[in-house]
């Protein structure tokens, strides 16, 4: 009775930790049979020749097919979805290839997304035999105009598509996961690449970053290039006052060629009222400095708290809250199944010692 008592409780240790404990190594335990190899062209600018995606000088124009190689190397057949999706950054100073958001919308200095100047010429849903591959063609077609300098950058992305009827669950510790791929191939259109950098500080809001309150500061890079290596100090103190109450550091942010994001800075409390941001900005040699002030208003500390997912006042998140509860009825529910097992094993010794 002692050794089932321990598995039970072995058992309550062990459910507890899965569910506390998040998958890390669940996507690197699974073999991905399926890939992408992009057809380098002629056209592929020299300093990227040895690179698996494409940077193509268009200085002559466009009017030509890039072709990328998709490989299903499963013992069932695969689908494949595949798109064209112009550049964007994400809030944590990222470039981002794969934007599938409905709402989604352009920055206004964008003169040329990637999206209106490469077609898919083959179908948009791949269907690729056991043990064999197909070959996606895009065409690049369109009209840029003679005195446009810069890149015009973006992704060729390839979902591998679930599929219930083939065996795409893998079983990892008796827990089933299912597994979906995608590969991100960067396509970088350049005329005359190397251009000066512009930054831009439209707008100030309050809101929320991964769940956190935050000064909300948008930033755009209005000229068609990357911008690299940027280092970015922004301060937040009450307007008329030199005194710092908010800042944050960044190094090493990366923003697409004419786009914008939120750059975040996090607070805990923020009243209503009028405040100044400073902002320093240093990518290489050129440098940017903006002083703008903001108002906060009730309101927008209220839609910040909701944005948050956390009440105004301190306390703990809603799914700390969420997941204490969880634990509470789960430990609740084997406590309790272990009373009447051990009440179903004394009931039965008993009726073994009235039989005898």
């Amino acid at each position: 009775m002692k050794t089932y008592l321990k598995s039970i409780l072995a058992t309550l240790f062990v459910g507890v930790t899965l569910i506390s404990t998040p998958f890390l190594g669940a996507k690197a335990a699974n073999v991905n049979n399926f890939y992408v190899e992009p057809q380098i062209p002629a056209n592929q600018l020299e300093s990227a020749k040895n690179q698996q995606h494409f940077e193509l000088n268009i200085s002559k124009g466009l009017g030509q097919t890039i072709k990328v190689k998709v490989v299903n190397g499963e013992d069932h057949p695969i689908k494949v979805q595949q798109r064209i999706n112009n550049a964007t950054t994400s809030d944590n100073g990222e470039i981002v290839y794969d934007v599938r958001k409905s709402d989604f919308k352009n920055d206004a200095t964008l003169q040329y997304p990637l999206s209106t100047l490469v077609k898919l010429t083959s179908p948009e849903v791949l269907e690729i035999a056991p043990h064999s591959s197909v070959e996606a063609t895009a065409e690049l077609a369109g009209n840029v105009n003679a005195d446009f300098a810069g890149v015009i950058l973006g992704g060729w992305n390839f979902l591998k598509l679930a599929d219930e009827t083939q065996p795409d669950k893998k079983q990892l510790n008796k827990v089933s996961i299912t597994s979906l791929y995608a590969y991100n191939v960067q396509i970088m259109l350049a005329k005359d690449r190397y251009v000066q950098p512009i930054l831009k500080l439209p707008k100030i809001k309050v809101g929320a970053h991964n769940y956190t309150h935050a000064v909300l500061a948008n930033l755009q890079n209005a000229s068609a290039t990357i911008m690299g290596g940027l280092d970015i100090d922004a301060q937040v103190s009450k307007a008329n006052s030199k005194k710092v109450i908010i800042e944050q550091k960044q190094a090493g942010v990366s923003i697409a060629p004419n786009t914008n994001f939120n750059y975040a800075i996090p607070y805990k409390n923020l009243n209503p009222g009028k405040y100044h941001l400073h902002l320093h900005a240093q990518s290489g040699q050129f440098k940017w400095d903006f002083d703008q002030d903001f108002v906060v208003t009730a309101s927008d500390v209220r839609h910040a708290d909701k944005a948050a997912l956390y009440d105004a006042k301190p306390g703990l998140a809603w799914w700390i809250i969420a997941l204490i509860i969880a634990l509470i009825i789960i430990i609740l529910a084997l406590i309790i199944f272990i009373i009447l097992l051990l009440r179903r094993k004394k009931d039965d010794e008993t009726d073994e010692t009235e039989a005898v």
